[in-house]
């Protein structure tokens, strides 16, 4: 695998995860629940799923996309989206977009 562009630490990190963890794809709402205080339901509900995530319950995924979106929200919310992910999404779970060829 090595010098194609994979990085073998991940992928058998990956491995070895799921042979005991679900994984789930976190979307672009699910980092602003948190700070949903008008919503306080899904808010309470998403805060108990980071601290799920973080007690290692759930392998955590998201996309470069979601990524992007949370980039355009306005401050002071961005900063704590931006920071809920980078304490919550490995970096090697963050999905690059490729383009599939049919």
């Amino acid at each position: 695998f090595v010098g194609r562009g994979f990085d073998v630490d991940a992928i058998l990190w990956h491995s070895r995860c799921m042979e005991r963890k679900l994984a789930i794809y976190l979307e672009t709402t699910m980092f602003n629940f948190p700070f949903a205080d008008d919503a306080p339901d899904k808010k309470k509900a998403t805060v108990a799923l980071f601290d799920e995530i973080k007690a290692g319950k759930y392998i955590p995924y998201t996309s470069a996309y979601v990524v992007d979106e949370l980039l355009d929200a306005e401050e002071p919310k961005q900063s704590y989206m931006i920071q809920l992910i980078k304490i919550t999404v490995p970096m090697h779970c963050i999905l690059q977009q490729q383009r599939l060829m049919v």
